[in-house]
């Protein structure tokens, strides 16, 4: 904790009165890195609204008081972060969401406090948005209604893909 004060001085050293003295902290730890909840890694969904789920990040001043602290939440298709971001910033607490189209995503998430000291990115975790249906199959074998009397077999077979046009 530091303490400062103020008082002026003019050119021919006549000096004022100190001002009243004032607590002064200076922040250079930053926050811890964040857990991620949801999407677990290698999870593949169902739903394009992609939900981002991580533990809060409890900061604690010199003085024991919690301080604020912000995320950036970062999705990208590349392992790397290196293309377009999807999502590069957040203002939520410990939750975002974001609409993505079928495919292999990344994300991670960091902290950062009011001061500016900004954490660690969190170990990125990897999943997939796939909406596509499988394919439909025709039952080859038995027949419908068929009696059968020892171990048979099933038989099914994918049915073509029609052109489109």
């Amino acid at each position: 904790m530091l303490y400062w004060r103020v008082r002026g001085i003019d050119v021919c050293g006549n000096q004022g009165t100190w001002s009243e003295a004032r607590k002064l902290e200076i922040d250079l730890t930053p926050p811890n890195v964040p857990v991620l909840r949801s999407p677990w890694n290698n999870a593949w969904m169902s739903d394009t609204m992609a939900l981002f789920i991580w533990n809060a990040v409890t900061k604690l001043s010199d003085g024991g008081k919690a301080t604020p602290v912000r995320y950036v939440l970062q999705a990208d298709t590349s392992a790397s972060f290196a293309s377009p971001l999807l999502k590069a910033d957040t203002t939520a607490a410990t939750q975002d969401s974001l609409f993505l189209a079928e495919g292999r995503y990344y994300w991670r998430v960091k902290a950062y406090d009011l001061a500016g000291n900004k954490g660690p990115f969190s170990d990125s975790l990897r999943f997939g948005v796939d909406t596509t249906a499988p394919a439909d199959f025709d039952l080859k074998s038995p027949a419908e209604g068929a009696h059968v009397y020892s171990r048979g077999t099933l038989q099914w077979a994918r049915r073509p893909m029609r052109s489109a046009g």
